[in-house]
């Protein structure tokens, strides 16, 4: 438990020491359902397709988990809110391993996102795109793209044109 925020850290062993915000215990269950994808993914690529997968995933996890569904509902309010503030051009810029960096109006516009790609193309295609790449590193965002083939139809309005632009 810290008060600078939820966070994954590289250990030596290999193993990650995750903490949570002390000030904020009724977002510990997310807090710890989002560090788990960096625990899974691996907390030494951080890109904006690992803080999408991770968000989305926490709120399925909190929505699907009985008790933890008000919690669940709870945040995805705030994340939607907050999505107002931030444009999918600013969202997809975020390539830094300083997660501070990132602002909450991000992390809500990379939910709202993270859950249209979900719904159309499934979650193996969410985690190809967060973790397809070499080492386990985000793919490639223009492969991810174009292997889509003509389900790139699909795609959000503005999100390839905001992914090429942040990966050039």
């Amino acid at each position: 438990v810290t008060t600078d925020g939820p966070e994954t850290k590289p250990l030596g062993s290999g193993g990650y020491l995750v903490t949570v915000d002390r000030n904020t215990p009724q977002n510990w269950h997310f807090q710890l359902a989002h560090e788990s994808v960096h625990c899974v993914l691996g907390a030494e690529h951080f890109h904006w397709s690992h803080e999408m997968l991770a968000t989305v995933f926490s709120i399925d996890y909190l929505n699907q988990s009985g008790d933890l569904r008000e919690e669940g509902n709870r945040c995805r309010r705030f994340l939607i809110e907050q999505a107002a503030g931030q444009s999918i051009n600013e969202a997809l810029s975020y390539k830094g391993i300083d997660s501070r960096i990132l602002s909450k109006p991000a992390y809500g516009r990379l939910y709202l996102l993270g859950s249209e790609l979900r719904n159309a193309f499934g979650w193996d295609a969410l985690l190809q795109l967060a973790a397809g790449g070499p080492g386990g590193a985000p793919q490639d965002v223009v492969e991810w793209v174009e292997s889509l083939g003509s389900r790139e139809a699909l795609l959000p309005t503005g999100f390839k044109d905001a992914a090429y632009a942040a990966a050039s």
